[in-house]
């Protein structure tokens, strides 16, 4: 039953938080670029002005200049690249007018004007960038070691190439470990800028950060932070995550089941006891539980047992429905999410 009400934690977290428009002001922003080694073509600049909408862009080259025009609500993480991919680079776009400098196949090293948020992008890579060409270094010699060991038929030598990737292995970790550490610096040490979610949430993907340090660098961040488009989807995570803690309340949630009754987890507050069960039709460890609890729900519910049964990533509707029926389950609630 703790899988089951962990995996019902979730679910509920899942339904019950809702997405909101962006309630700040868009701003309009103007990028005036020019490329050199290239009078005419086409650039495409990518981004996204907020959490659901991702605007792909193009401006023709002419006479090696270019122009993008759009609005924004704060500064927002972009991508410049060349009309067939072979080159491009993140920068930071910001309301107002920029400038941006770029060479043909050689967009990594642009050079931008007028994006606060830009500078700090360059600060961080600056940090970033020894441990990133040895990583690159790195890199190369792994797979040279790779390709060795795959194309050698000498048992002798295998070995010892074999001792040298491990060594390898070991020095990539140190590097990668390096790489988190320079993050976690530029996170801790520059709470007002909008790049610091990014790599903060980097950072709790790749598991880095305990979660209380997580919240402790987070709720530390400027209040415009926190409330960016990346800032509100980690804080809607720490939301959840809180939600689950042990002792924490279950948040309510409303829902219609078989019989076209809504539902809340309220409802069953002065009940002895809850069960909360998730099943799909193709389950069959789920279904061979089925006798089990109609027993119990026989024996226990004239002294205020409830079961409620929720469908989790069944096939479709019909399915469920069919299981029901033959596993004769209709006499408590049984939810679909499909």
């Amino acid at each position: 039953m703790k899988a089951n009400f962990y995996n019902f934690l979730t679910f509920l977290l899942l339904v019950c938080s809702c997405t909101s428009q962006d309630a700040k002001n868009p701003g309009k922003f103007t990028l005036n670029g020019k490329i050199t080694g290239q009078d005419s073509g086409i650039i495409i600049l990518s981004y996204s002005p907020s959490s659901s909408i991702r605007i792909n862009d193009s401006a023709l080259i002419k006479n090696g200049a270019f122009n993008f025009q759009g609005s924004i609500v704060e500064p927002t993480l972009a991508q410049i690249m060349s009309e067939n991919e072979t080159s491009s680079a993140d920068l930071y776009l910001e309301p107002g007018v920029m400038t941006v400098n770029l060479t043909k196949n050689r967009f990594r090293d642009l050079k931008m004007t007028g994006s606060k948020t830009q500078d700090e992008l360059i600060q961080l890579n600056l940090m970033l960038s020894p441990i990133n060409k040895n990583l690159s270094v790195l890199n190369k010699k792994r797979k040279l070691i790779t390709d060795s060991i795959l194309n050698s038929q000498n048992s002798n030598k295998i070995i010892d190439l074999q001792k040298e990737s491990r060594e390898l292995e070991n020095q990539y970790f140190r590097l990668r470990k390096e790489l988190n550490t320079a993050y976690l610096k530029f996170v801790v040490g520059n709470p007002d800028s909008y790049v610091t979610p990014y790599y903060l949430d980097v950072l709790k993907i790749n598991g880095i950060i305990p979660y209380d340090s997580l919240k402790l660098i987070f709720f530390g961040l400027h209040q415009n932070i926190q409330n960016s488009i990346i800032g509100k989807k980690i804080k809607e995570e720490i939301r959840k995550k809180d939600n689950i803690q042990k002792g924490a309340t279950v948040p309510d949630f409303k829902a219609i089941d078989l019989n076209n009754n809504t539902i809340t987890l309220s409802q069953f507050k002065n009940k002895n006891v809850l069960i909360m069960d998730f099943w799909a039709s193709w389950c069959e460890g789920c279904r061979a539980a089925f006798p089990h609890l109609k027993d119990l729900y026989k024996k226990y519910n004239p002294q205020g047992l409830e079961i409620v049964a929720f469908e989790y990533r069944d096939v479709n509707k019909e399915t469920w429905l069919s299981a029901i029926n033959h596993d004769s389950i209709n006499m408590w609630h049984n939810i679909a999410t499909i």
